[in-house]
């Protein structure tokens, strides 16, 4: 049986930033009980983070938002059943907000047992926006809640595009952790696992408690070394977050 131990942050510094949470269950829009902390292993929701009940067309069509766009059209293309679950769910509940930084992942097990509740209790789909993902109440559980342990890698994901000086691969979803994305840019094919995988150690470095410094060289014993340069803010719309850019060093 998992303990809250499974849960600690041992690379945990202070200094890091507040996580931010973001998550929507869809289909669902009141709660008629309490949600039982023993089935769910939660304590309710952490300080700072907040429910908030959405209808359909109000305000301002705040789901039909999530309902446009590349990742929207992705849905409809690879789960048509899913997606007209959601065109006809008549609201939301959304659980969002920022929670202090800590040297443990309690918060987010308290977070995933709560929409674990709302999967099991009306949810027709579950939106992570900051991951532009979308999953099936099933499937959200599978992954998120049953392995009552924590795996980064879940909430985090590596994106990649080709640019004209290489391709370009970044990450969405630190956030959750209190800790900026990364950016690695102008990377040859021939490297392109390599990186992949660095940006795997340092996903798992940072959720688990790492602060990067400006300035701090990260090695790497195939890809050689990088440096840590802080930039953005969560009004970056490639992020929603700040991040740091990973520069070869001497480039």
């Amino acid at each position: 049986m998992e303990t809250d131990e499974n849960w600690s942050r041992p690379r945990w510094k202070p200094n890091g930033g507040k996580p931010f949470l973001y998550l929507v269950a869809v289909g669902v829009t009141e709660v008629s009980s309490a949600v039982p902390a023993i089935e769910y292993r939660t304590r309710g929701l952490p300080d700072g983070i907040e429910a908030r009940s959405f209808v359909r067309g109000q305000p301002k069509r705040y789901l039909e938002s999530f309902q446009e766009g590349y990742v929207w059209e992705q849905l409809v293309a690879e789960d048509f059943e899913l997606s007209r679950r959601v065109l006809e769910a008549p609201g939301a509940i959304v659980l969002a907000g920022e929670t202090d930084d800590s040297d443990s992942l309690r918060y987010l097990r308290d977070v995933m047992g709560v929409m674990a509740w709302l999967a099991d209790h009306g949810a027709v789909a579950i939106h992570d926006p900051m991951t532009f993902r979308w999953w099936r109440p099933e499937q959200w559980k599978e992954t998120f809640f049953v392995p009552d342990a924590p795996n980064p890698h879940r909430h985090v994901m590596i994106l990649y595009s080709v640019e004209r000086d290489g391709i370009w691969l970044h990450t969405r979803g630190l956030l959750a952790f209190g800790r900026p994305d990364l950016s690695i840019r102008g990377v040859a094919s021939a490297d392109f696992d390599e990186v992949a995988d660095l940006c795997n150690e340092l996903i798992e470095r940072q959720a688990f408690g790492a602060v990067f410094r400006e300035g701090q060289v990260v090695h790497d014993t195939v890809l050689g070394d990088f440096v840590i340069h802080h930039e953005g803010d969560r009004d970056d719309p490639e992020f929603n977050n700040a991040h740091v850019e990973l520069l070869r060093q001497g480039s």
